[in-house]
């Protein structure tokens, strides 16, 4: 086509074979970019797919740790509420075994107050006597509450 072209005798043939040249080539164009346009959208499409199945399993590794979360705070509250309520129980324990032992060393108290007068009728001095057998009697009777006080309880 270029011969004639050059020789600069135009034809018809020759026109209308440029033409078709000339569109064959534009609709090749056309229809490369369309397939670029196509490749490159299928592209984008497998990208996103790969990004929200990404985004998918963070969201499952955040759902995860969340509940592993709340579990462990679940557990650390319910140890808390043991280890408190063993602890009241231990201590009302000790609280019941000191008032048991109070109250049987103010009963025996009681008991040797009335019994006191009785042995000290023999004794010259009854009052001083008295007194000093009182003493003896608290010492003898707080003895265990003393020891009691200084030990730890728990």
């Amino acid at each position: 086509m270029e011969v004639y072209h050059n020789l600069s005798m135009p034809d018809s043939v020759m026109k209308y074979a440029q033409l078709f040249a000339n569109a064959n080539d534009s609709a090749c164009l056309i229809s490369s970019a369309e397939e670029i346009n196509r490749a490159n959208a299928l592209y984008n499409y497998n990208a996103s797919r790969r990004q929200a199945e990404i985004s998918k399993r963070e969201a499952e590794k955040y759902k995860t740790t969340i509940i592993i979360g709340w579990l462990l705070a679940f557990a650390a509250i319910c140890l808390i509420c043991y280890i408190i309520i063993r602890y009241r129980r231990k201590t009302k324990q000790q609280f019941t075994e000191l008032n048991n032992m109070y109250f049987d060393t103010l009963t025996k108290y009681n008991q040797s107050d009335l019994e006191i007068p009785l042995l000290c009728r023999s004794q010259r001095n009854p009052d001083s006597e008295l007194s000093m057998c009182r003493q003896k009697i608290y010492a003898v009777l707080l003895l265990p509450f003393i020891s009691v006080s200084i030990s730890p309880s728990l």
